[in-house]
């Protein structure tokens, strides 16, 4: 992703408390484990409740949608990623999409490969991601 600053003063914002939520990737993890389950013949695992971690952010008051942005060798502020696939036997942009700042790129990635591969009918066989993107969940 690239960062697009936004049309906010920085100094300029209020404190609000988010739930930062990993349910995509915890679904998605629990299914997994009840599969490999079933292949041997286990019993379901006991569903747990899991509860979002809450995190104080700022808020811009003159353009709420913006994500306040803080990276190492980046300056502060509040700023847009602007995040762009592209087909690496053309170099061709294949799809761009906008998010808060605040937005890890992890957390819009494997939606907008699975909307590229829906929309255009890609069969992805491999693709190049920088270290940004290693989390668990893309793993």
């Amino acid at each position: 992703s690239t960062h697009l600053k936004a049309n906010a003063n920085k100094n300029r914002f209020d404190k609000a408390v988010v739930a930062k939520s990993r349910s995509d990737y915890w679904d998605d993890l629990d299914a997994a484990v009840e599969a490999e389950r079933a292949v041997h013949g286990q019993k379901p695992l006991k569903a747990k409740e899991r509860q979002p971690v809450a995190r104080e952010t700022k808020v811009s008051r003159t353009d709420p949608e913006s994500g306040y942005m803080v990276r190492d060798g980046k300056p502060r502020g509040f700023f847009y990623l602007d995040h762009r696939t592209v087909d690496g036997k053309l170099a061709i942009i294949t799809d761009t999409f906008a998010t808060p700042a605040n937005v890890h790129d992890s957390i819009v990635y494997l939606s907008r490969l699975d909307h590229q591969r829906e929309r255009f009918g890609f069969d992805v066989g491999a693709v190049g991601l920088d270290a940004g993107y290693a989390t668990a969940g893309i793993a």
